[in-house]
């Protein structure tokens, strides 16, 4: 049994084995089969008679783009979830073999390390994870899977996070009950919903103080936050610094 200090996508490529969770009963491995180990969860094969590509990958350092995929609900299930409990996925003996031309591809820059690597590297771990979301996605559109709720919630939260968001109206919108909402989410992000609404206005509050000249106040009421007071005891909190000594300190660094 054994962690580790970044995240783990796994994907099974030949064999059959077991792999538990601390605390969870064993579940079956078999060629085709895709999910993700959180960083510092606690997990185990059981089983040698298993070949598996794992690419390994520091969330908070990888320097993504991301664009609009965070209107891809489907993204969320393998890149940002945060589960002790991860869903397994299955993909075709098709879908498998494109997963390993690009991860070939991946390995062969990373060994390499030719001019352009990094840039290389990192188109190619993109096109891995939204080639994942796009076929995972398809698979379980049409079935129960709380992910589908839940990467709904998060879709509506990027779209709306400036505005009054209730979880009410959060539930109304993915079709789930607010005790439903709340569990899931929590259990697969790590966090409430409310703590995700406030750590994206938050990355948009950094945004603006780095980029327009907008008081504190103005910064806050963009962002969504109807009390400056609030905002700047949430930016602290999340930042270390409080919002005036963070574009202080990041004019200081452009110099």
């Amino acid at each position: 049994m054994h962690c580790h200090e970044f995240t783990e996508l796994v994907i099974v490529y030949d064999g059959k084995g077991l792999h538990t969770i601390e605390g969870k009963p064993p579940a079956e491995l078999v060629r085709g089969n895709v999910f993700v180990i959180s960083k510092g969860v606690y997990h185990q094969y059981l089983d040698e008679g298993i070949s598996l590509l794992n690419v390994i990958f520091e969330t908070d350092l990888l320097p993504l783009p991301l664009l609009d995929v965070y209107a891809m609900p489907y993204f969320n299930m393998i890149f940002k979830g945060r589960t002790e409990n991860p869903e397994i996925f299955k993909i075709t003996n098709d879908e498998l073999a494109e997963v390993l031309a690009l991860a070939g591809k991946l390995e062969i820059e990373l060994d390499e390390h030719q001019p352009g690597c990094q840039f290389m590297a990192t188109g190619l771990f993109m096109q891995i994870i939204m080639y994942l979301a796009r076929t995972i996605g398809g698979k379980v559109e049409n079935t129960r899977s709380p992910h589908i709720g839940i990467s709904r919630t998060i879709e509506y939260l990027h779209k709306h996070f400036t505005e009054k968001v209730s979880i009410e109206k959060l539930a109304e919108n993915t079709g789930l009950s607010m005790s439903s909402l709340l569990r899931h989410f929590k259990r697969i992000n790590g966090s409430s919903p409310k703590e995700y609404l406030i750590e994206l206005r938050i990355n948009y509050a950094c945004e603006l103080l780095d980029t327009t000249r907008l008081s504190i106040d103005e910064i806050a009421f963009n962002a969504g936050f109807n009390d400056s007071n609030y905002f700047s005891r949430e930016f602290r909190k999340a930042t270390g610094v409080t919002p005036s000594k963070y574009r202080a300190d990041r004019k200081k660094a452009s110099l």
